[in-house]
């Protein structure tokens, strides 16, 4: 499971641009390394996979990026 979560983020940092955002925004303002950056988008990628099962919503960008602005 862990490894097709790593390469599921590492796709959606190359392709996906709020992932791709956000992971830049790790890199750059908080400084982490690039690994650290794609660990800890992991876990968001399994929060946002489990929010759309339970709750049965689509993705959207948006929610990712308002609560990433909250939490900033």
């Amino acid at each position: 499971m862990r490894k097709y979560l790593y390469l599921a983020t590492v796709q959606l940092v190359w392709n996906n641009p709020v992932f791709r955002h956000l992971h830049e925004h790790n890199v750059q303002e908080k400084k982490m390394k690039k690994q650290q950056s794609i660990f800890k988008l992991i876990g968001k990628l399994a929060r946002i996979l489990v929010g759309i099962v339970q709750r049965g919503e689509k993705f959207t960008p948006e929610k990712t990026v308002l609560a990433w602005t909250e939490a900033a």
